[in-house]
């Protein structure tokens, strides 16, 4: 993205790697399957270049806010998929389909929508403020104005093509770009894990149909429409209060009660809790999981001032 631009890189990924999200509804062997699902994974870097173009757009006084709002409404796809696979296939079966049938056509119709968001973002977005890195480039050329690297690109806003490599170099020499590395992956990283396992974990411990399980897995997900912007909100705030130490306190308060819940969550069984305590539980660990996310993204921006771009991107 740092070479090319954020609008081709983010469109060929979506365009290019939903046709193994095609071929996933016509694999007839476990093998395929894996070597297909291998493939769907890569796309997940679109949520990557995505961090990226908002810290490109917005300066660093509130790109922690729009970091944590582009990847909370990001991840709303996870819980929303599972409610609408869910509902897909059950709609299916009840329309006198088979399960092989079902779940092969509710896999079919996701990929045209990947398709559907890659050309529009191709066609109807800019890499940064300024314009496309193309056109800035040809602009440059024309006026012949003198380029001087100070750095100040790397405040947001501007092309980070001369700059890319110190950004990163930058971020990753400073330990506390890894210390929200580990916190993100405890946060966002068990996100990932739970999407993957959470409509079979319900079907299994609160005896659920499939479509049943991937609707109640669902609410996990759904906290990202406004959970992660509560986190940066809570970090804004307490920053209005306490600097930047409050904003490091936002994020260590909503790290624990992260940590809280998920050990509540873990121990309600159908006879402990029941369901309505599972759900409850999984809610609660779902805001603080979100607003975790969001307060990681609020403190970004202080980490290193002159390399956003890379402390985002790590």
């Amino acid at each position: 993205a740092d070479w090319i631009g954020v609008r081709y890189t983010y469109s060929a990924l979506l365009v290019l790697f939903s046709v193994p999200g095609f071929l996933a509804s016509t694999v007839t062997t476990y093998e395929g399957l894996v070597v297909v699902r291998l493939f769907i994974s890569l796309v997940g870097g679109s949520f990557v270049i995505t961090q990226l173009w908002t810290t490109i757009m917005f300066h660093s006084n509130v790109v922690g806010l729009a970091n944590a709002t582009s990847a909370g409404w990001g991840n709303l796809g996870g819980g929303a998929a599972l409610a609408i696979m869910g509902a897909v296939f059950n709609a299916m079966k009840n329309g006198g389909m088979t399960n092989d049938q079902a779940w092969r056509r509710s896999l079919a119709w996701p990929p045209a929508v990947l398709l559907a968001t890659g050309l529009v973002a191709f066609f109807f977005t800019d890499d940064c403020p300024f314009g496309n890195y193309g056109e800035m480039k040809k602009r440059k050329a024309e006026t012949q104005a003198p380029a001087v690297d100070d750095g100040s690109d790397l405040q947001g806003g501007a092309e980070p093509v001369s700059v890319a490599g110190r950004s990163l170099k930058v971020a990753a020499v400073n330990w506390r770009t890894w210390v929200l590395f580990l916190v993100y992956a405890f946060s966002f990283g068990v996100e990932l894990v739970v999407y993957g396992n959470i409509a079979l974990y319900f079907s299994n411990a609160f005896d659920l149909s499939q479509g049943d399980g991937g609707l109640a897995g669902s609410l996990f997900g759904l906290f990202n429409v406004f959970a992660r912007s509560l986190g940066g909100w809570m970090s804004d705030k307490f920053n209005e209060h306490w600097g930047v130490r409050g904003r490091l306190w936002a994020l260590f308060i909503c790290t624990l009660m992260m940590g809280v819940f998920l050990l509540v969550f873990t121990n309600v069984t159908l006879d402990n809790g029941g369901f309505g305590g599972a759900l409850g539980s999984l809610a609660t660990w779902a805001l603080w999981l979100a607003m975790t996310e969001g307060s990681v993204f609020a403190v970004v921006p202080y980490v290193e001032p002159t390399a956003v771009g890379g402390v985002a991107g790590i």
